[in-house]
């Protein structure tokens, strides 16, 4: 188990081994918020969306290592102004990132980390309202993500109809 949080702008992590039943040495990195959603375990990496000074981006902890980063959202990934982001584990076993905006998921994929910065590529656009009986609306921001399972690959989303479940 890892846990996490905030102190001084300061994001610190610890994982606790059940069978010693201790907690290991606190980790920590120079972040300006609090992680928002559930971890996503991909190859031996936890990565944790975070809002920093720069922007968007993930904490990654990396399990073997012990050691913590925050790792910035490429220019070259569009995020728009109110979209909501998920980790999720790409096709490929690697780092993939849903944006969600509006009426909209993008899909990208083939990641890469290079420093502190994430890159993608976007591997498809599921426009929600051919897939979900959406009812129009003038809220700009229709649909967020409210959850998502690594092991299935999905995505649930929070819309002004309800919760959706949808299988990437």
């Amino acid at each position: 188990m890892v846990s996490y949080g905030v102190f001084d702008r300061t994001l610190r992590a610890s994982v606790y081994d059940s069978d010693s039943e201790t907690w290991g040495e606190v980790i920590s990195a120079a972040a300006f918020s609090d992680c928002f959603k559930p971890g996503v375990l991909v190859g031996n990496e936890l990565y944790w969306l975070i809002h920093h000074r720069g922007g968007g981006g993930f904490l990654r902890f990396d399990v073997d290592r012990r050691s913590l980063a925050v790792i910035r959202i490429s220019e070259d990934i569009p995020v728009p102004d109110g979209a909501h982001v998920q980790a999720l584990r790409a096709q490929d076993g690697g780092l993939g990132l849903a944006v969600v905006s509006k009426r909209r998921i993008q899909l990208c994929g083939r990641t890469a980390v290079s420093g502190d910065v994430v890159g993608g590529v976007l591997q498809k656009t599921v426009e929600l309202e051919q897939l979900l009986s959406l009812r129009p609306s003038t809220n700009v921001h229709e649909a967020s993500v409210v959850g998502y399972d690594e092991d299935t690959n999905t995505i649930f989303l929070w819309t002004s109809t309800g919760v959706f479940m949808i299988q990437l």
